[in-house]
């Protein structure tokens, strides 16, 4: 378990890409998360809006999507890779 633990401190907190097996892949993953959390920000927005619902800031919940697309696609590559 404190192997799990240090893999994913090391990959998940630094900052270069070499504490990662393929560095490649969290470079080249990186703008497609990104797109991926503004495509599902949209998305959601536009439905929430077809339902009569109001969003607040765009920009922020966009953020805030991309943000969370990115964490979690780092955690998961960290534990495939």
């Amino acid at each position: 378990m404190a192997d799990v633990l240090r893999k994913f401190r090391t990959r998940l907190l630094a900052w270069d890409w070499d504490a990662w097996n393929h560095a490649r892949r969290a470079v080249i993953l990186t703008p497609i998360l990104i797109l991926a959390g503004g495509a599902a920000s949209v998305i959601l927005q536009i439905e929430l809006a077809h339902r009569g619902y109001t969003v607040g800031p765009d920009g922020v919940v966009t953020l805030l999507f991309i943000m969370a697309s990115l964490v979690i696609g780092y955690v998961v590559l960290a534990l495939l890779d």
